[in-house]
């Protein structure tokens, strides 16, 4: 009798070269996956390939199902799927693939052939969830002639339900990879994956028992939840006579229950953060299986007192009201920012204001320029590592910045700023933090991002319907700003259902908390960032009512006004999170003429940065004096480096080439070779700074330092 089920570690060539044909039943969901889940496996993949610490690398397993000469997958097809559009780009990008290897395992042509198809004719993957699927399938990856101008799908594409986008995706994925790769290290590492990277594939006869066997997987075979399997693997290393040690176990594990419940999280999300908490590095196995090597040789009590500690720690992050923490609860990654929060409130780091905004401002960037959760993991692994090591708050920056970087995220977040934000997931988290970092301190509410928060259109999306916007005559040009940064309002409750498609007007009565008729309603609109919607409404309507010589108020709100607020808005957003535009150009280095700053500003800024520094304006006036001619972010930047320079202290935040040559010249010509020499260590102490963030040297800064070193006879 043959056994119900069977299950064999093999390799991916066996998994691929078998006899069968792999068929997806009609029930399987269609292919899902994106980017995220790409990023994951490359890394796995390689980082694996590259250390080799084991002898070969487990990719989970695979339930199936065989009938006659099929092999039904109940349990995998997302793998399968994937590993077969990998294949295929292989084969038809790298035909030379070991042409001439002398391994005795090798991956060639033929042998990728032999995965993909049966007989060399038959797919070895048939796709029967929907009738269409696999003729796209095989349409758009198996009968293609080659991938070289494949472009990627938008993102509109991927977000519909249709799998042909993301089948094209994880080609381009695949693609752009491979290509990176030399074609030596990208041998050995097909090779690995071919024939050291294992599946375990559970053959099962029957497809009820192949479905519980998948369920009973999943589930880890059993009810109990982590936090259940962790609470007994410790409550069982106290003795059996320890009845004491015991009872005080159970009342400390249930007030850390008690506090979770407190704050809506589950006792598992605490496990989580403490197990990060403890390990400062990716975990390499099973949640359980690490805490079991977290707690080795160490006394119960020794571990459950450390957990109250930490427990206590994290409920200072959940109750405190500081605008930066509530900031980053809405973070994606929330596992990440939580036992980083957390491991700092419990080592008591000694600079944490300064450490918060470090924090915010990684983040944020990370998630306004679409950063993955692999992309950061690694990051997030080492600040929590230097967060309980107690680095210094300019390591910690250091670390971040070399990540942001390196991926170029800052010129990405201003890409993303300048594009339609209307459904991208960081946009009301964004306006929130705004809010909180502006509005009155006696404010301390946290807003949920549930269905009573709205993202309100002030120009709304069917506003042609109206009468009371016949005013804008270019409807083309509004409709492209329609979804834009500065046509977005947040209203709380009913407020967004209330405005519809009113005029502007109506739409202010109505932001101030009145009905439509003007009558008195309660309440008025909790945010800041709406409420200058209302007052610049009611300076432009008193202005147009004094040049008129009108008695009337008259509220326009038109493409100028979006974009005033859109700058309003971005320049929030820069102060927030530490950013130029400048940033951009000194990543890419750029040509100075085309930098944004030129050399007439730059001597303006150096005329007001001389009259701060000798104490003849105000800093604040200074910065304002000059917003007509840069966003206020760059102006203070250039100010802060301009008095570092005549100190000579090292700056962080980097001024162009041309800037820090006026800025050396000018010193030396006002104050002398003492200051020029000064303004020199400073520049030098800068492109070190950068460096070790990970930008590189900077060839026209370093061209301005030897040059200004020769003009002082520096060394």
């Amino acid at each position: 009798m043959e056994d119900t089920f069977r299950p064999e570690n093999q390799n991916i060539s066996a998994i691929f070269n078998c006899d069968q044909i792999y068929r997806i039943p009609n029930y399987q969901r269609q292919y899902s996956w994106t980017n995220e889940q790409l990023e994951v496996l490359w890394d796995d993949l390689y980082e694996e390939y590259k250390n080799q610490n084991n002898k070969c690398y487990f990719l989970g397993s695979i339930v199936v199902v065989k009938t006659g000469d099929y092999l039904d997958i109940i349990d995998g097809q997302q793998r399968i799927t994937t590993l077969m559009i990998m294949m295929d780009v292989l084969r038809k990008t790298f035909p030379e693939i070991n042409k001439y290897s002398e391994e005795i395992n090798f991956v060639d042509l033929k042998k990728i052939d032999d995965s993909i198809l049966h007989s060399g004719r038959i797919t070895k993957l048939q796709l029967q969830s929907d009738p269409n699927y696999d003729a796209i399938f095989n349409s758009k990856i198996i009968k293609r002639k080659n991938y070289e101008n494949l472009t990627p799908p938008t993102k509109k594409e991927m977000n519909t339900d249709n799998p042909e986008y993301k089948y094209l995706n994880t080609a381009y994925f695949f693609y752009e990879k491979f290509k990176e790769l030399s074609l030596k290290d990208l041998e050995k590492f097909v090779d690995y994956i071919f024939f050291k990277t294992n599946i375990i594939k559970i053959i099962c006869t029957d497809e009820s028992f192949a479905i519980k066997l998948f369920q009973v997987l999943n589930d880890r075979g059993q009810d109990l939840s982590n936090s259940d399997l962790v609470k007994a693997e410790i409550f069982g290393k106290y003795k059996t006579e320890d009845i004491d040690g015991k009872n005080s176990f159970n009342v400390q594990w249930n007030n850390i229950i008690k506090m979770a419940n407190d704050n809506d999280f589950r006792m598992d999300d605490f496990i989580v953060y403490y197990e990060y908490f403890k390990l400062r590095s990716n975990p390499k196995k099973q949640l359980l299986d690490e805490i079991k090597v977290i707690i080795k040789d160490r006394e119960p009590s020794d571990v459950i007192e450390e957990m109250t500690d930490f427990s206590k720690s994290l409920e200072k992050v959940l109750k405190s009201t500081d605008p930066v923490i509530y900031s980053l609860k809405y973070i994606p990654w929330k596992s990440y920012v939580m036992a980083a929060l957390a491991s700092a409130y419990y080592i008591d780091y000694p600079d944490m204001d300064s450490l918060l905004k470090t924090m915010q401002r990684f983040f944020y960037i990370s998630f306004i320029s679409g950063g993955t959760l692999n992309t950061i993991k690694q990051t997030s692994f080492k600040l929590i590592e230097d967060i309980t090591n107690k680095d210094s708050i300019d390591k910690i920056e250091k670390d971040l910045n070399s990540l942001i970087n390196s991926k170029k995220m800052v010129k990405k977040v201003y890409e993303a700023l300048n594009s339609e934000v209307y459904n991208e997931k960081f946009l009301k988290p964004l306006l929130l933090s705004i809010d909180y970092k502006i509005r009155e301190n006696k404010n301390t509410t946290f807003y949920k991002i549930d269905k009573e928060l709205h993202m309100d259109h002030i120009l709304p999306r069917a506003y042609r319907k109206e009468h009371d916007w016949d005013y804008i005559e270019n409807k083309e040009e509004a409709d492209s700003y329609l979804n834009t940064l500065g046509n977005m309002a947040l209203l709380h409750f009913s407020k967004n259902e209330e405005c519809e498609n009113y005029g502007f007007e109506t739409k202010m009565r109505i932001y101030q908390g009145k009905n439509e008729d003007g009558s008195n309603k309660s309440g008025i609109t909790s945010f800041e960032t709406t409420r200058v919607i209302i007052s610049d409404a009611e300076k432009d309507a008193q202005r147009r009512m004094i040049e008129s010589g009108s008695n009337k108020k008259e509220y326009i709100w038109n493409v100028e006004n979006i974009n005033k607020r859109k700058k309003y808005l971005i320049n929030l957003i820069e102060e927030m999170l530490d950013i130029t535009e400048e940033d951009i150009d000194y990543i890419d280095d750029r040509e100075d003429n085309k930098l944004k700053i030129t050399e007439e500003i730059i001597n303006e800024v150096y005329e007001i940065a001389k009259l701060i520094y000798e104490n003849k304006t105000d800093y604040n006036n200074g910065v304002e004096s000059l917003s007509a001619k840069m966003n206020k972010r760059s102006a203070e930047i250039y100010i802060d480096d301009f008095i570092k320079m005549m100190k000579g202290e090292g700056y962080k935040r980097a001024i162009s080439g041309v800037g820090a040559k006026i800025f050396i010249e000018r010193i030396r010509e006002d104050y002398g070779g003492e200051f020029s020499k000064n303004a020199i260590i400073a520049l030098e102490k800068n492109i070190k700074y950068q460096e070790e963030c990970g930008m590189g040297k900077n060839a026209k800064l370093y061209s301005v330092l030897i040059e200004q070193k020769k003009k002082d006879k520096i060394k």
